[in-house]
């Protein structure tokens, strides 16, 4: 019998479909690599339901073949050793990896939380005190504990510290606070000394300004001291903040305005240092801006945002000629 000519079209291609069919399921009875996506025609691996050819499925970090033991992190692999290395987080402390929730310091130091309860902590820096971070640390004989990083840059000497109240003297006249750095006495005490003479009437112990004057029987001022305490020991930007502060005191009592309202008058006088600040640029620098902002006193923290508000509404001259005569700021700041 003889075909018709359209059921022999058919038949071939029948036979075409059938044979292209058999050529793809064999093919999809080749696994393909997950790395490269090929057909893998020899020895090959599988991981977690997937194919791999022996030497693609490697690790994510140094891209180098996985032979034995390894670990998985979102979703990457990972020698054992890679992922201890340079990947797991480890603590800047005590130097282990860290699994689990963990803190993180101002810096991007990143620290176990039992931290907190078991290791020393820079009064200065807020950093964790160990060798490998900080070069270790001391703690003072008032307590202070403080890391060795910061120790490099601390005022124990009264000519450094004089030199510096110079220099900040310099900082302040160009922003209109005059000071002659020649009327002030300064001197360098401990903690404990601060706390035992100004304990009750300072923030944050760190300065003081003391004033004696001796009048005639007219009321005319014969005599004027002007003492200026400094805890020693300080890192450098701490001493620079400090003696800023105090000195828009020293200026503030020059200028007779000893019963200005406290959070106008302490809130001047952060906002006075934060000016000075800004002449030494760098990470300390940016540190000690950010906890003047963040503090929360209702005097000292709060005046000075209130006291920047204005200053940098009306102009530095206009919030210096408020402060030299005014006890207080205007209603709205």
């Amino acid at each position: 019998m003889t075909i018709p000519i359209t059921y022999r079209r058919c038949f071939w291609l029948l036979l075409l479909v059938s044979l292209l069919a058999a050529g793809i399921l064999a093919d999809s009875l080749q696994p393909t690599c997950a790395a490269c996506g090929r057909t893998i025609d020899g020895p090959r691996l599988q991981v977690d339901g997937r194919y791999y050819h022996p030497d693609h499925f490697t690790c994510d970090f140094c891209n180098r073949p996985i032979t034995s033991d390894y670990m998985v992190v979102d979703g990457k692999n990972y020698h054992n050793s890679c992922y201890e290395r340079h990947i797991a987080v480890h603590c800047a402390h005590c130097g282990l990896i860290i699994r689990g929730e963990y803190l993180v310091d101002y810096w991007g130091n990143p620290y176990h939380a039992q931290h907190q309860r078991d290791a020393r902590q820079c009064k200065y820096c807020s950093r964790f005190i160990s060798d490998h971070l900080t070069n270790g640390g001391t703690t003072y004989r008032d307590g202070r504990t403080v890391c060795g990083s910061c120790l490099e840059t601390a005022v124990h000497d009264e000519d450094e510290a004089g030199m510096i109240m110079r220099e900040v003297a310099g900082h302040l006249a160009e922003i209109g606070i005059e000071v002659d750095p020649d009327v002030i006495d300064l001197h360098l005490i401990d903690l404990g000394e601060m706390v035992s003479r100004f304990g009750k009437q300072s923030h944050n112990l760190r300065g003081f300004v003391d004033y004696h004057e001796k009048t005639s029987m007219l009321g005319v001022v014969k005599e004027r001291t002007i003492d200026l305490y400094l805890v020693t020991g300080m890192p450098r930007r701490h001493t620079v903040t400090t003696l800023a502060h105090e000195m828009t005191h020293v200026w503030q009592y020059l200028n007779g305005r000893l019963a200005t309202d406290p959070l106008f008058s302490e809130g001047s006088c952060n906002y006075a240092a934060f000016l000075v600040l800004l002449n030494y640029p760098g990470d300390e620098t940016e540190y000690v801006i950010e906890t003047l902002l963040k503090d929360d006193d209702p005097i000292y923290g709060e005046g000075f945002r209130r006291v920047m508000a204005y200053a940098e509404s009306v102009g530095t001259g206009a919030w210096l000629r408020r402060l030299r005569s005014q006890d207080n700021l205007p209603r709205g700041y």
